[in-house]
């Protein structure tokens, strides 16, 4: 989480509806989803990002053991820019994330908290140039349009699950638009290319043509034409099923 975290700073942040700004948070205090006798509490593990491993895990035992024990104090139960869930105590081992304003990113889970504890310090306050505010109430918040994203996307959108898709780029990761496909239809071409320079070389009839040439921007072009069908195909399903794209 702290790693994606640090390459998507803005699912550790939260939104201000009146002022319509978005605080993208340095430290990130990850809230733990725990599951006590009094209901559901949200004990903090603060500045994930400095600490190791085994500390964080530590952390997390200790604030979670505080909360079902009734003994976390005010602070440990508030101030987190992040929350995670943990479906443990239900046997579980997939849920429907929920977003939750302000948070720009959170897994499924709500705070049990009482009256009067201090929200969240800021750590930066500014408008986010270039970006029209807008609030979406969703119950699925994937990032990432990648094969796991859209599949999942999908999915959910068929089983009627309110869903919002974030992408940066192309629909379609890294496979589709930079990697297993184009290389694959390249790929195709030099066998076809090759294919052809040996018929054309050794024919048991005698028959003799000009040795084939390759016009390697004609191919790059059917290339981005297979990715372009196929990117377009992704973003015709998610379409299809409901699911909001960004």
């Amino acid at each position: 989480m702290v790693i994606a975290a640090r390459e998507f700073p803005q699912i550790n942040a939260t939104y201000d509806d009146e002022a319509q700004l978005i605080t993208r948070h340095g430290a990130v205090h990850v809230g733990i989803a725990t599951q006590g006798d009094n209901g559901l509490m949200v004990p903090v593990l603060r500045h994930a990002e400095a600490g190791s491993l085994w500390s964080n895990a530590s952390e997390i035992a200790r604030v979670a053991n505080a909360a079902r024990n009734n003994k976390a104090s005010r602070e440990e139960l508030s101030g987190s820019t992040i929350t995670l869930t943990s479906l443990g105590a239900l046997g579980g081992i997939v849920s429907t994330p929920v977003f939750v304003r302000p948070s720009c990113g959170r897994r499924h889970g709500r705070r049990a908290l009482h009256p009067g504890h201090p929200r969240p310090a800021r750590t930066t306050c500014q408008p986010v140039c270039g970006v029209t505010m807008q609030t979406l109430n969703t119950t699925l918040l994937i990032i990432g349009g990648g094969p796991g994203g859209y599949v999942a996307a999908i999915r959910a959108g068929q089983l009627g699950i309110p869903t919002v898709l974030v992408e940066g780029q192309a629909l379609g990761g890294t496979c589709l638009n930079i990697g297993c496909i184009p290389s694959k239809a390249l790929i195709h071409v030099a066998e076809q290319f090759h294919q052809t320079c040996q018929h054309s070389q050794h024919s048991s009839l005698g028959i003799k043509v000009q040795a084939p040439s390759l016009d390697i921007t004609q191919s790059v072009a059917w290339k981005d034409g297979i990715v372009d069908r196929l990117t377009s195909g992704v973003a015709a399903l998610l379409k299809k099923h409901g699911v909001t794209v960004i």
